[in-house]
């Protein structure tokens, strides 16, 4: 669409079924819902994002937590997962 090829686009478009993969908010979501997320993301996305100690801690840690075993297709954390975010949450 974007060289004016309108019609190729749309064959090409129709034929990949990728509005099935579309994702559709949810019938009771409405427009607060959506300022909301994206309200929270954008907080999220900040530099200075003021995280508590623990869930900084909690952040830092999960993605050296997750690793791909055998011949799982999916990351799985390790299997003292749960126990070390207990610990990391924990208040002190």
């Amino acid at each position: 669409m974007a060289l004016g090829e309108a019609g190729q686009a749309r064959l090409w478009y129709d034929q990949a079924g990728l509005e099935v993969h579309i994702p559709r908010a949810p019938e009771w979501a409405d427009r607060r819902d959506l300022m909301a997320a994206l309200w929270i993301l954008e907080f999220l996305r900040e530099d200075d994002a003021h995280f508590s100690a623990a869930a900084t801690a909690v952040i830092a840690y999960v993605p050296h937590a997750l690793g791909f075993v055998d011949d799982v297709e999916l990351p799985l954390p390790d299997a003292d997962f749960a126990t070390r975010i207990e610990e990391l949450t924990a208040c002190n």
